[in-house]
This record gives C-alpha cells, structure tokens and sequence, in this order.
C-alpha cells in the first residue's frame, strides 16, 4: 500500500507539472500569435505609406493642405472630421508617416479617454489599391494619374440615403485616371480594450465616409498590446545606410525623407497567470526602461523593421 502511495503520488505530481507545462506554453503561444497579428497589420500599412495611385510623388496632388493652411472650399462640409485630430489632420499629405514619442498628441480623444502613458504614436497616410464605382456613403477620394492627383468627396448610392446620387463622376481633367479612397491611419495603445476595462490593447483612429464626406472612427485592432515603440529612420548622406532615431528628433516636415520604420511591441496576456509573478524590467532600443510591473501576467517583447516601398528616389 505504501509503495502505491507512492507511485499514486508521483504519477499525480508529474500530472501537474505536465498541466502546468501545457498551460504556460498555451500562453506563450497565443502571445506570439497576437504579436504575428499585430506587426503583420502594421507592416502592410507601414508598406503602403507614401503610396498615392500612379506616382509617389504627393505634392502633384493639388488640394492637400498643411496644419498651417485653411480647410480648402470644396471639404467645408467635413472640416470637423478633417480637423478632429488636428490641424487639416486628414488633407496633411506631405507627412505620410509621423509619430510622437512616449506620449498620445492627438487632439481627438483616446478610447476611454485612458491612452496607455508612455507609449508612441504612428500616423500613417497613403492611398488604397485602384476602387472602382461609388462608395457605400460619401467620402473622400483621391483620383490620380502620372503627372496629377487632386481629392473629392466621392458620392454614394445607397438608395436609401437622400444625398447619395446614382453616378460618380470624376473631377474635369482626369479621364482614364484611377480611383483610391484616402487612408489615414493613427495607431496607438489604449488602457482599455472595448467592453474590458483595464485590458490595453493596439487601437486606431481611422478616416472612413460619412455625412460630410469623412468621419474619424476609433476602432480596436487586438486586445493585449499594452505599449508601442516607434523609431523612424533616414537614409545617410551617403545613401547606403538607415539612421534610426526617435520620432522627436525628426522634423515634422520630414517625413519624405524617411525610409524605414523600426516597431518594438510589449504583449500582455489577457488574464493573469496563477502562481506567476512578472518582477522584470525591461529596456526597449528605444531606450526607455519599463519598471517590473510585479503582476501575474505574462509578457512578450518582439520587434520589426519595415523598408517603405514607396520611398522618393
């Protein structure tokens, strides 16, 4: 009886260990699955930065506007949209990738009104793949070809919608030339993912159509990301290398010269993890310290450098 005792009480310990293995490698899983789903998103609009249909060349798009310049006649109707975020946030064309450092600088507010302290914040503009036909509400478009581009507030068909019109016709001098919807991207982390108070998660402010023309969404990409990291880099003077610095060293008006982007992303498990302590620091390249946060949850560290395809030659 003694010795089943025994072997009764190894097998249940080795039981335990083994439940306690799967489970953690569970988790570790599923943060490394939730870091893939993050930087593959913000990669492909990373890519996509700087990207305005036939040309990459933005100041051929006539009716832009600066933070400096007056909303332009033909947007009045959604001059509260174009400006939610900022200054002509919208139509700032020219700085198709900026980001502040360790700090929300939108003037639109975050989710909750809880933005995660310390963390970046990436803007991102760029032009989507050709579109053909009206938009499901009105919007704002960009039609372009080799040597123009020029934005409007494309109508839509939605029968239902008394301001919406049957056809779309382009602005005068741009036959043949293609569509895009305008993209305006900012990525941040909130404290709270919907629904889930005290949960962070990877969010974005997002321009999309509406009454007007524009409207300013915010929307949850994935919940679990509890801070990101940003550091933009130009080319050296002799042009075979990348210098990477943070986003405040680098002018505002310089984001045609940007050529990579480096993300650093801090994972955080959904649930806390009984008998687990997290008592590390961690120091991002960046060179920002995270103190231990002395918590049951469970954290991953991961990082990606993305090359702009549409960089000006």
């Amino acid at each position: 009886m003694s010795l089943s005792a025994l072997i009764i009480a190894g097998s249940l310990e080795l039981f335990v260990r083994s439940q306690h293995a799967y489970r953690t490698n569970e988790r570790v899983a599923q943060l490394q699955e939730t870091a893939r789903h993050a930087v593959a998103l913000l990669e492909l609009d990373l890519r996509m930065a700087g990207y305005w249909g036939a040309s990459n060349r933005v100041e051929r798009i006539g009716n832009q506007a600066s933070p400096l310049d007056p909303v332009p006649g033909e947007f009045a109707g959604a001059a509260t949209a174009i400006n939610a975020c900022g200054p002509n946030w919208v139509l700032d064309l020219a700085r198709y990738i900026t980001a502040s450092n360790d700090r929300y600088t939108l003037s639109c507010a975050a989710y909750n009104r809880r933005p995660q302290p310390d963390s970046d914040v990436l803007v991102v503009r760029h032009a989507s793949n050709p579109v053909t036909g009206p938009p499901s509400t009105p919007r704002l478009r960009l039609i372009a070809n080799h040597s123009q581009g020029q934005l409007f507030i494309a109508p839509c068909t939605d029968a239902g919608n008394a301001a919406c019109t049957r056809s779309l016709p382009p602005p005068p001098g741009f036959a043949g030339a293609q569509m895009h919807d305008l993209i305006v991207h900012a990525w941040y982390v909130g404290r709270d993912a919907t629904g889930r108070t005290g949960l962070p998660s990877l969010r974005r402010k997002r321009l999309q159509g509406g009454a007007g023309g524009a409207t300013i969404q915010d929307e949850e990409i994935i919940a679990g990301i509890e801070n990101l990291q940003v550091q933009l880099g130009t080319a050296t003077a002799e042009g075979e290398g990348v210098v990477f610095s943070a986003p405040d060293s680098i002018p505002a008006d310089a984001s045609q010269s940007i050529v990579a982007v480096r993300l650093w992303l801090l994972v955080r498990a959904e649930t806390p993890e009984i008998g687990f302590v997290d008592n590390r620091s961690r120091e991002f390249p960046t060179g920002r310290w995270l103190p231990p946060p002395n918590d049951a949850y469970r954290r991953l560290l991961v990082s990606t450098t993305v090359y702009l395809r549409n960089r000006r030659s």
